[in-house]
């Protein structure tokens, strides 16, 4: 794993309450957005990421990723100008290492017009905020320096 520090144990997850994130070619559909991103967050904790160049970083958090067994969609294509990161049945997560506030936001309410969307997450090592809701649905940030 390039740019990637492993932070304590790994919490890998059991039971059938997780069966998402279990290894699997199929993506298997949870009831809720926000167990996705508490999930997600929760390995990400984990681990320390290098923020060199956004898409060394995008690949990383992919790598940790699928190393803990979650399925996703690496570059999921919303429209033709709507490519979402990292996207895991409806929640997008975005990852922005720079560029300009205004810009991010409206990248990130852009996405959550899309009616596959149920979730947006700006996973970032910039300082900035999102209005909890983006088009009516959940938007969050994490930073990956600081946590949430």
């Amino acid at each position: 794993m390039g740019g990637i520090i492993v932070r304590g144990s790994r919490d890998r997850p059991s039971g059938k309450n997780n069966v998402a994130f279990q290894k699997t070619n199929t993506l298997i559909i949870m009831e809720s957005p926000q167990d996705i991103i508490n999930r997600v967050i929760s390995i990400l904790r984990q681990y320390s990421f290098s923020f060199a160049n956004e898409k060394s970083l995008q690949a990383d958090i992919a790598e940790v990723l699928k190393a803990e067994g979650v399925a996703f969609e690496r570059e999921h294509i919303l429209s033709p100008y709507g490519i979402v990161d990292i996207f895991i049945d409806g929640v997008a997560f975005e990852v922005k290492i720079k560029g300009q506030k205004k810009a991010i936001y409206r990248q990130c309410r852009d996405y959550a017009k899309h009616d596959e969307v149920r979730a947006v997450v700006l996973l970032t090592a910039h300082s900035m905020g999102l209005p909890d809701r983006l088009e009516g649905k959940p938007a969050y940030v994490y930073s990956l320096t600081a946590g949430i």
